[in-house]
């Protein structure tokens, strides 16, 4: 899985949290687990994943807050964090906050 650069379980009613070990696939530009039942917080690690474009998170229970780590994603564009648990903290750290609005043209939280 070195080279995989996609990764979407997009609608699949999947349930449990982020695995940490996600942060060790080097080569993802695109990492996509919306509308799913994932629980827990946001793992840090996903911060190691330099050559992100796009993360989507949203519409899951999600709880905690937004790593302050995501600020390392420079190639990011597209976040999605929206609909979450109503405990998960939307508040948008700065380190991730300077991505936008260039190059982050899409911000959902």
């Amino acid at each position: 899985m070195a080279s995989l650069t996609y990764l979407g379980f997009h609608n699949n009613e999947l349930i449990g949290s982020i695995p940490s070990q996600m942060g060790q696939m080097a080569s993802l530009t695109d990492l996509e687990f919306y509308n799913n039942g994932l629980t827990g917080s946001i793992p840090s690690q996903l911060g190691q994943l330099t050559l992100l474009a796009r993360l989507d998170l949203g519409n899951n229970a999600l709880t905690g807050s937004i790593p302050t780590q995501l600020g390392q994603l420079t190639r990011l564009t597209r976040l999605n964090l929206d609909n979450n648990a109503p405990s998960f903290n939307r508040t948008i750290p700065w380190q991730v906050e300077i991505l936008q609005p260039d190059p982050l043209s899409d911000l959902m939280v």
